[in-house]
């Protein structure tokens, strides 16, 4: 094969030749993710003699078309033909297939059998659900998984794979992870790297260029973190919480409800659960709705109240449904509402039974020309990731009633002088003093 004369660099190489059951290509950009994952699959496949089922994957259809198959085409021009039709790889020798799939509908990988080893490019985009369904995926055949991707946010990739890997809790075998900057590439000009250094926003250029895990800016939640507000998952119990949840229905957007236990004194909110899924009907959501009031007990649903045809369809099946109320600044003091609840530690999150709002926290931002306004509280967030976070806030804002009820009875120091002065406080308690009189003897 004339393609063996390309010389993989060292973390190209490292990355390549990992055995373990999950390898990681951090990498930043034009580091060659998208060379070192098909040079992967191609020693996948030859492995098993170019016989099983194989899988490419991507986050959307233009990463598909852009990024990985000519790349991929080129790998395996001379032991497989393209059949772009079903978007499949006819291999040759042993009759295996290798099937290229975006991952922008996360049930697009549903239905292929047996896989052998998992190939997935930019993966750092996938959605938790997408990233669930191809764990599903290699589960039968324990097949290896290739991830490659530039770090995007603090999403499920730095959660549940980089974080305990850097902390060591995760066995070699079973995951192994390298991080290579842009200037690992020995073929990546220094200069302009530089430039792009010198231009950048520096969180922008550690992502993007050195492979770094970093909050995304103009985040709507930056607060949010894992010690302050994360809880191991338990089942408040019901005589101490009041259960309530959001919702956000949607069709081509997901459906996403999230269940909160208020304590009963308002001391805090735990989130403890969610459902997050697209293309439900009306009746597959009445029929979670009804699943989830008897799980937990739920006292009341708040839903988006520009759904009222859905609304009474939900009350019309015996749910205890009420829209959330909506105005003019809403958003943002519902934003300012759930924010004042992170910040002060009050607002808790079971981790792993709410994946999907949990990303969604590391995703939710503001448009990037709004980041250097001085108002930025006058304008909404992008409608983008948004689903859990919506019905989060539909919840804790329409129960402002149940947590309001929590004094805090912590010392509160007394005002200084100058702040009280500054206040207001003092006004009108000096003598009067008129104009015509000579102030500064007063």
């Amino acid at each position: 094969m004339a393609d063996n004369i390309i010389q993989l660099h060292p973390k190209q190489e490292i990355a390549y030749r990992s055995a373990s059951r999950i390898s990681a290509f951090i990498a930043g950009i034009q580091s060659g993710k998208s060379l070192a994952g098909a040079f992967w699959m191609f020693k996948e496949a030859a492995l098993r003699r170019f016989k099983g089922n194989f899988l490419i994957t991507s986050p959307n259809y233009r990463i598909l078309q852009q990024s990985i198959l000519n790349t991929t085409l080129r790998i395996f021009r001379h032991v497989g033909n393209y059949r772009s039709s079903d978007s499949v790889i006819n291999l040759h020798a042993g009759g295996g297939q290798i099937f290229l799939r975006s991952m922008q509908d996360p049930d697009s990988c549903e239905g292929i059998p047996a896989v052998q080893a998992i190939w997935s490019d930019e993966s750092g985009l996938l959605s938790y659900r997408a990233w669930a369904n191809l764990l599903a995926r290699s589960a039968f055949c324990r097949a290896p998984m290739f991830l490659s991707s530039t770090p995007y946010s603090q999403n499920w990739m730095y959660r549940d794979l980089y974080v305990p890997w850097s902390k060591g809790q995760i066995r070699p075998e079973d995951l192994s992870i390298v991080i290579c900057k842009s200037s690992d590439n020995p073929y990546f000009p220094a200069a302009e790297l530089e430039r792009q250094r010198a231009l950048m926003d520096e969180r922008i250029f550690r992502l993007k260029y050195e492979a770094s895990f970093e909050k995304l800016t103009g985040l709507v939640y930056p607060d949010f973190d894992f010690v302050n507000n994360a809880i191991e998952p338990h089942m408040p119990r019901r005589d101490q919480y009041t259960f309530v949840a959001g919702i956000d229905p949607g069709f081509s957007d997901p459906t996403a409800i999230i269940v909160v236990a208020i304590h009963k004194e308002g001391k805090h909110a735990y989130v403890c659960g969610e459902y997050y899924k697209q293309f439900m009907s009306h009746s597959d959501r009445i029929n979670v709705l009804r699943d989830y009031h008897q799980r937990y007990g739920i006292t009341q649903f708040y839903c988006d109240s520009s759904v009222p045809a859905d609304i009474e369809m939900m009350n019309s099946a015996g749910l205890p449904v009420v829209a959330c109320e909506k105005g003019a600044g809403s958003v943002m003091s519902g934003i300012g509402y759930v924010t004042s609840l992170i910040r002060d530690g009050r607002l808790r999150v079971m981790i792993k039974q709410c994946p999907n709002l949990v990303e969604e926290f590391g995703l939710y931002s503001y448009p990037e020309n709004q980041l250097d306004m001085d108002d930025r509280n006058n304008e909404k967030p992008l409608s983008l990731h948004d689903h859990a976070s919506d019905a989060l806030r539909y919840c804790l804002v329409s129960s402002k009633g149940l947590l309001d009820k929590f004094v805090d009875n912590r010392f509160v120091p007394a005002k200084t002088h100058l702040e009280r002065l500054l206040a207001g406080e003092f006004e009108g308690s000096g003598p009067i003093i008129r104009d015509s009189e000579d102030w500064y003897n007063h």
